[in-house]
């Protein structure tokens, strides 16, 4: 499923991140899916967060991946619903995105 990442247009990938970031109940399952197929690796600054220790004795839920998981769904929590609120969480929680996006290489072109 790695197939095609460099084909989409960085702005496609954009946006569809943020109808993820803003309108998700529970973001951390896109987290996991991104992992379960790979796609992760498209994202080293999410991948790096996989297999990243924290000491049990503040984070017994694991990794620092995890945890982000679970910070990600208790966000979308706090907004309760609410678009506007969701919007600015998610802005918020993914406000770097369109520039490491725009960073990346162009392109393929047929």
């Amino acid at each position: 499923m790695q197939g095609g990442f460099r084909e989409l247009a960085g702005q496609r990938v954009r946006d569809e991140w943020f109808k993820w970031a803003e309108r998700s109940a529970a973001p951390s399952a896109g987290l996991k899916f991104l992992a379960a197929t790979g796609w992760v690796g498209h994202f080293p600054e999410i991948q790096s967060l996989i297999g990243t220790p924290q000491d049990p004795e503040w984070h017994p839920e694991g990794d620092v991946f995890i945890h982000t998981g679970h910070c990600c769904d208790a966000l979308a929590g706090l907004a309760n619903g609410s678009r506007p609120a969701r919007s600015r969480a998610a802005s918020i929680c993914w406000r770097p995105w369109p520039m490491i996006l725009a960073s990346r290489p162009p392109r393929a072109r047929r």
